[in-house]
């Protein structure tokens, strides 16, 4: 549970005299079978008549209820600041539009709706909301439209002086308004552009900035509402606030309701978005053709004007059709199985091949690498920070072939190939079209952009693979691939978004690039998948035009 500090200097008062109900609440019968019916309209009758103190039962004003300060700690998403308010006024209190009260087993439920309650007060705040900075001190109200309120008193019996009265045990409070309105005068020391815009990112995402500090509003006002009632609990002794005796048992029906305003992300996965497109011959099921994508490179734009097949059945043809085989290039070195040091060959040798990828090699079905071009790719929305499909065309991809390093693994038993590749930086330049929420703020746009991976990202490709036969040689396909990738740093650059307003575009870029880890982590499983897909395919087009025997030495030893 959050902190929070009150003051109720107003409220909390010392243990007077016995006092009566006053004559104009009314006093239920504990025995009767309509308590309830009778506590919900006496209650309510009550509530309604504290736009002024009764003093001799320790009431305060309810319209407004003065409140000196108020402290609702930091949350742990959105809001990270710590609220500081002073000279609070609520009112809406005593305007009620439905109420029940329920009474059993010494416990009070209440429940309750208003039309609206609105806080009036002076803050100071300094931190980050929705992972924007904002700070100021200045006037300021928060309105909660139709909000309900359910409050659980847990009754206990103690005695003064030779009398019986109640006190509140620990309460519990449910508050849950319908929309709240946020405004904040002075923030950002009077930067009005700057000051609008964030708060209209706050009403906008009133739900989510609630969400997090909601704990401590409860806390807090339950706290008031208990001191509050307690002060006259503490005047009026239990024989005054009921006629009758108690009942042993008495059955009752709370309206205690779960909240049906909770917003859960509507999450679709990556590939509950993806079709399955076909399958290999010879029984392979291939994971890597149901992306999708549509991978095209310069050595396919030729095919396809040539054949005038559109991009994803042309590759879809490359990619399944067994062709005749070929030998590798005399610049791509043989490594022979047998030596114990294999795997040290094999880096060496797929480095130097990825390097010589700055032109295709139309005879492998390789191609370029620097740079990789991808008509399309769809990232499907994540489940946290990117509440948005990202549709990203005419896709460039530099720096695949400028290696840091390469590790390579190859485990001949389950037939397995893993790299471990890094790089100095890898980015992918594109046109996208983006609609939704990124760390809860919106953002639309259409444009060019760029995505750069930083500080050596690196790479993990695992390639699961298996033999097939093609004209009495043997081949090798991949069945299954899966890329880890961890960037060091990512730099995301968008143009044009929110229509060409630059100001709003650059802050928003720069919340997502302050932010990166965040943003990537929701839709990594995405990306990774993506190219992991991409990286299969190319490979694969390799290992289905050269035979086993001319890949490798001693690989049947």
């Amino acid at each position: 549970m959050k902190k929070c500090t009150l003051f109720l200097f107003l409220l909390v008062l010392a243990f007077g005299e016995n006092a009566k109900l006053p004559s104009t609440f009314k006093k239920c019968d504990q025995s009767k079978s309509d308590l309830n019916s009778c506590l919900t309209a006496a209650i309510k009758n009550a509530m309604e008549q504290l736009t002024e103190p009764i003093k001799e039962v320790g009431l305060p004003s309810m319209e407004p209820l003065e409140v000196p300060s108020l402290v609702i700690g930091a949350g742990t998403g959105p809001v990270q600041f710590q609220q500081n308010y002073k000279n609070l006024k609520i009112s809406g209190y005593t305007k009620i539009d439905q109420l029940e009260a329920t009474f059993k087993d010494n416990h009070l439920k209440i429940a309750v709706v208003f039309p609206e309650i609105k806080l009036v007060f002076e803050y100071e705040i300094n931190g980050r909301i929705l992972v924007l900075p904002i700070s100021g001190k200045g006037p300021g109200a928060i309105t909660m439209v139709k909000p309900k309120f359910v409050i659980d008193f847990p009754l206990e019996e103690y005695e003064k002086n030779g009398t019986k009265y109640y006190k509140v045990g620990k309460e519990t409070l449910s508050m849950q308004p319908q929309k709240m309105h946020f405004e904040l005068e002075n923030l950002f020391n009077g930067d009005k552009l700057l000051a609008s815009n964030v708060l209209q990112i706050m009403n906008d995402n009133w739900k989510e900035v609630y969400g997090d500090v909601q704990a401590s509003y409860e806390e807090a006002f339950g706290k008031i509402f208990t001191s509050i009632f307690n002060n006259f609990l503490s005047k009026v002794p239990k024989s005054d606030l009921f006629d009758g005796k108690t009942p042993n048992n008495y059955s009752v029906t709370t309206i205690l309701q779960t909240p049906n305003w909770i917003i859960k992300p509507n999450y679709l996965s990556f590939w509950e978005q993806l079709v399955s497109q076909f399958q290999i011959a010879n029984n392979v099921i291939t994971p890597l053709l149901k992306l999708s994508i549509r991978v095209e490179t310069k050595f396919f734009h030729y095919l396809q004007k040539r054949h005038k097949m559109n991009s994803f059945a042309l590759f879809s043809l490359l990619l399944i059709h067994f062709c005749n085989s070929v030998k590798l290039p005399p610049s791509f070195e043989k490594c022979d199985l047998r030596d114990n040091n294999y795997n040290q060959c094999l880096s060496k040798a797929i480095k130097n091949a990825i390097q010589q990828l700055t032109i295709p090699m139309e005879a492998m079905g390789l191609p370029d690498l620097d740079p990789l071009e991808i008509p399309s790719m769809v990232i499907g929305a994540g489940n946290g920070a990117v509440q948005f499909q990202q549709n990203y065309f005419n896709i460039t991809i530099t720096g695949l072939t400028k290696l840091a390093s390469l590790d390579a693994n190859l485990d001949l038993g389950p037939k397995r190939l893993i790299l471990d590749l890094r790089y100095p930086q890898v980015q992918m330049d594109f046109d996208y079209e983006i609609s939704g929420k990124i760390l809860l703020l919106p953002i639309y746009g259409k444009g060019p952009g760029s995505i750069t991976f930083l500080g050596n990202p690196r790479f993990i490709l695992t390639f699961e693979m298996a033999e097939f036969e093609k004209r009495k040689k043997k081949f090798m396909t991949v069945t299954n691939a899966t890329l880890s990738m961890e960037p060091q740093l990512i730099q995301f650059h968008l143009e044009n978004l929110f229509n060409g307003d630059k100001a709003l575009g650059d802050n928003v870029v720069q919340v997502m690039n302050d932010n990166w880890r965040e943003v990537f982590s929701d839709v990594r499983p995405s990306y990774e998948e993506a190219f992991s897909q991409i990286f299969a395919a190319i490979f694969n087009n390799l290992l289905r035009k050269v035979p086993i025997v001319d890949l490798f030495d001693g690989w049947d030893l």
